[in-house]
């Protein structure tokens, strides 16, 4: 090739070249980055280090996995914002305080339920101070407590081991309902008068019964059950039977499972599960209890959450053990 050939031509070359490398410099300033919603920097650009310096001291160094940190108690704590000691909500006294026959056909009902470790284990006194420390590193987008010695978290086979109920079968599917539909089942499957049962919601200002008339009906359809079994009518004796052990779980369960901020009453959804008393014993109640557990904690880790409801017998037994 000529002298002019070569020389035009490595000239073009060098162009071809710097025109690329241009539009790779462009293209990779033009490329966006997408933070997670709400999300602080916590890696900030070069040059804006003393800008941003100490926004999550001792925090997760990576926000795109814990993205919630913001609002976590954790993060307060670090910057001296401390909240009040959270109140524990625990009912394991009204479960000790609740009358249980000494009858063949109701422990044998109770048995088969899956439910008896419920009225067999609770503290009637809880550390506050040990499980609010547990709190405070518990993180719900892992669903377990970032601890020193690692991550932990409390599992299927502790519930078996530590309440005894049953981890396998059909999961609760269940939606709050109205005030209309609990008054029916309030009458139909616990022995209400429908009066009664209407004046339960207005008191409780939604679909829920009390603890203290779950009690007074379990009492009474005991009663009514022996009179019944002694004048030799097997039609009542089993109605009554029936509604004497839906009170009684209703009860246990409200206050040893599904515990919420009130201490008087239990939501009526939780009655589809006893309105055959055949088939309790299929439900998944071990999955339900850490479920819920897991629910209320994530709510607890929340700077400005007060209470720390749930099974905290669970989560009592599972710290100490």
């Amino acid at each position: 090739m000529g002298e002019g050939t070569s020389t035009s031509g490595s000239r073009s070359r060098l162009a071809r070249v710097s025109s690329f490398r241009q539009r790779e410099e462009e293209e990779e300033v033009a490329v966006p980055y997408h933070e997670a919603e709400g999300v602080p920097d916590v890696d900030p650009p070069l040059g804006e280090e003393d800008e941003q310096e100490g926004s999550y001291p001792g925090g997760p160094i990576e926000t795109s996995v814990l993205i919630t940190y913001h609002d976590h108690v954790a993060r307060r704590i670090w910057e001296e914002e401390e909240r009040e000691p959270l109140k524990m909500v625990n009912h394991a006294r009204k479960i000790f305080s609740l009358f249980k026959p000494t009858a063949e056909w109701f422990n044998d009902s109770v048995r088969a339920s899956g439910l008896s470790g419920l009225c067999m284990t609770g503290y009637t006194t809880i550390s506050h101070s040990m499980q609010g420390a547990f709190v405070e590193r518990w993180h719900k987008e892992t669903s377990s407590f970032h601890l020193p010695v690692g991550e932990m978290t409390i599992t299927l086979h502790d519930v078996q081991c530590l309440l005894h109920l049953p981890i396998r079968g059909p999961l609760f599917t269940h939606s709050r309902i109205q005030m209309v539909e609990a008054t029916q089942w309030m009458a139909l499957y616990l022995g209400m008068e429908p009066e009664a049962a209407d004046y339960e919601c207005i008191t409780t200002s939604g679909p829920h019964i009390r603890f203290t008339i779950l009690s007074r009906y379990f009492e009474h359809h005991l009663d009514a059950a022996a009179d019944a079994e002694e004048a030799g009518d097997e039609l009542f004796t089993q109605y009554h039977r029936g509604c004497a052990l839906r009170c009684w779980y209703m009860h246990v369960v409200g206050a040893a499972v599904f515990v919420d901020k009130s201490a008087r009453y239990v939501d009526v959804t939780y009655l589809r599960y006893f309105m055959d008393l055949t088939t309790v014993h299929q439900w998944n109640w071990g999955a339900a209890t850490l479920a819920y557990l897991y629910q209320k904690l994530n709510e607890a880790s929340n700077w400005r959450t007060r209470q720390l409801t749930g099974s905290c017998t669970l989560l009592t037994s599972w710290i100490i053990s």
